[in-house]
């Protein structure tokens, strides 16, 4: 059923062009499918030949509609959904967001469900690869949260710099399993940079809260870009007599395009984890390196091909021993 409904919609959307538009309604959407080879190795290391969905870019089917309310205000809606292309399956309609708003000059309100975090957005202006390569950098799990349901947000631009904030709201009635976040953005001539600051209330009967703060920027110089960012996460012990477990992120990463078809891109992203355990125990610190490096050749303004090869090294702290993965991907991705 969810099939058909999805596809009722694009079949609907594609049949009316000409009213969509006067209704200020626009679909669009992204395709992405590669080839993934993976190989971990060591003793008991494997090789996994596959079919990949979202492996450079997010797949997603959207309509967004706006309308002019007058006097500078207009209302505005958007409902987005991912699917595989490996599988042929959708998910949730609104599975990659959905909400209603209003704007007025450069001031936007949105009400709705998986709508993106501060956080998500702000790490998105010094993302080296633009949340690109996502299941191979893990660049999407840097924020304190991907989205948040139940969500209330705000962005304003004032010149050079663009506020951001959100409250999701609990979902047991109260303001338990909250989340909250404010974040700024800047961007003039070739300089970018960002700040956010996010916390996430405890469930009811626990004490984990969450905090989070991440800063980045980056420089444009042309043909090219280099950006590098820091984020830092801390939850709070379930109690008084656990640690606190604690997550920072860094990573730093360049793009450089040889040409108008021709682009490359490459990125290092390192996690160091401790886990919450009794007071006065040893926290072991657990790390992640990733390093990517890969490159785009474009067929036109939507359609590229891509490719990539990528390591990972993960170290479970202690006197664990390293494990080490390796893979690349050829694929197709387009937009429409």
């Amino acid at each position: 059923m969810q099939k058909k409904i999805i596809a009722l919609a694009i079949a609907a959307a594609f049949a009316a062009p000409v009213a969509m538009a006067a209704d200020g309604v626009t679909v669009y959407g992204s395709v992405d499918a590669g080839l993934q080879s993976r190989t971990t190795q060591g003793p008991a290391g494997a090789t996994s030949n596959t079919m990949g969905s979202e492996v450079y870019n997010s797949n997603r089917f959207g309509i967004k509609s706006e309308e002019d309310l007058g006097d500078g205000m207009k209302a505005t809606t958007q409902i987005e959904t991912g699917f595989n292309t490996a599988t042929g399956d959708a998910a949730t309609v609104g599975s990659r967001g959905i909400g209603v708003g209003i704007s007025s000059g450069d001031h936007a309100v949105v009400l709705g469900g998986n709508q993106y975090s501060t956080s998500f957005k702000v790490i998105n202006t010094y993302d080296p690869l633009g949340y690109k390569f996502l299941g191979v950098t893990g660049a999407s799990s840097i924020a304190i949260a991907g989205r948040h349901d139940s969500d209330i947000a705000y962005t304003g631009k004032f010149g050079d710099i663009t506020v951001m904030a959100n409250k999701a709201m609990g979902t047991a009635g109260d303001d338990s399993s909250s989340n909250a976040a404010v974040g700024a953005t800047f961007k003039s001539g070739p300089i970018n940079a960002g700040a956010a600051y996010s916390t996430a209330k405890p469930a009811v009967g626990s004490e984990a809260s969450v905090t989070q703060m991440t800063v980045g920027a980056g420089f444009n110089f042309g043909d090219g870009s280099v950006m590098a960012g820091y984020a830092t996460m801390t939850t709070k012990g379930a109690s008084a007599a656990m640690e606190n477990a604690k997550r920072n992120n860094m990573w730093v990463g360049a793009s450089f395009n040889m040409s108008s078809k021709i682009g490359l891109l490459a990125g290092y992203y390192k996690t160091a984890t401790t886990a919450s355990v009794a007071v006065g125990a040893t926290q072991n610190e657990a790390t992640d390196v990733r390093m990517v490096v890969g490159g785009t050749y474009s067929l036109s303004k939507r359609t590229k091909f891509y490719a990539e090869a990528d390591r990972k090294t993960t170290n479970a702290g202690g006197a664990a021993s390293d494990v080490v993965e390796s893979g690349y991907a050829l694929g197709l991705s387009t937009t429409f």
